[in-house]
């Protein structure tokens, strides 16, 4: 299931020498009720999509850094979305909502 989502996040940082991953401020991560090592999705506006896990940055930092084979496709000062999923009991993913978070973008 989505657990949560962050739309139109500027990416701060990114880093080829790292195994992989993304790194999440860890104020951003309470706030969605995420923790570290969870599976997400990255997808940039140009169309890319990867496939990787939640590393926690820095609290306060803002940080949201690519990392490894993901900072092939993701670079300093793109906007991209990031989907966190979960695994919940059916009667439990009946009812949920998940957590949305929206930045101040400006829409393109």
């Amino acid at each position: 299931m989505l657990q949560a989502k962050i739309r139109r996040a500027i990416v701060t940082d990114s880093n080829i020498n790292y195994k992989g991953s993304i790194t999440i401020d860890e104020d951003l991560l309470d706030e969605l009720g995420v923790l570290p090592h969870q599976v997400c999705d990255v997808n940039s506006t140009d169309g890319f999509r990867g496939t990787t896990y939640i590393l926690a940055g820095k609290r306060g930092s803002g940080c949201c850094e690519a990392n490894g084979a993901l900072s092939l496709h993701i670079l300093k000062g793109d906007i991209i979305h990031i989907n966190i999923y979960c695994t919940m009991s059916v009667e439990s993913a009946k009812t949920y909502q998940p957590i949305i978070i929206e930045t101040n973008l400006p829409s393109t």
